[in-house]
């Protein structure tokens, strides 16, 4: 079965003018027997991906199985990737914009 995960990434040595880290989440194809094995293979994915680009995985991980069997998986496939910018902390971050359905303003 193929199944999407999408990961985040913080990356603490880009800032921008603000001073604001940047934020990543980025959604890769996995093929897996099942959730879990979906899971683990995001993480293990997520962890060298981390290690290569210099920045922290957060831990957090949403996994979906797809539909489309069309889809070429000889090799994990990155579908999607968002930087943003916000402050430092990554539980805020997280909070702010995963956790509670969206964006908080202070």
């Amino acid at each position: 079965m193929i199944y999407s995960a999408k990961c985040y990434f913080c990356f603490t040595r880009q800032l921008n003018e603000k001073g604001e880290v940047g934020y990543e989440q980025r959604i890769v194809l996995l093929d897996a027997k099942n959730e879990d094995e979906a899971i683990n293979l995001a993480e293990n994915e997520a962890t060298r991906y981390a290690k290569k680009h210099k920045a922290v995985f957060l831990d957090f991980i949403e996994v979906f199985k797809l539909f489309e069997n069309n889809i070429d998986l000889d090799m994990i496939t990155e579908v999607y990737s968002l930087t943003m910018y916000d402050d430092p902390d990554q539980e805020e971050f997280l909070n702010n914009y995963y956790l509670t359905g969206g964006n908080i303003s202070p």
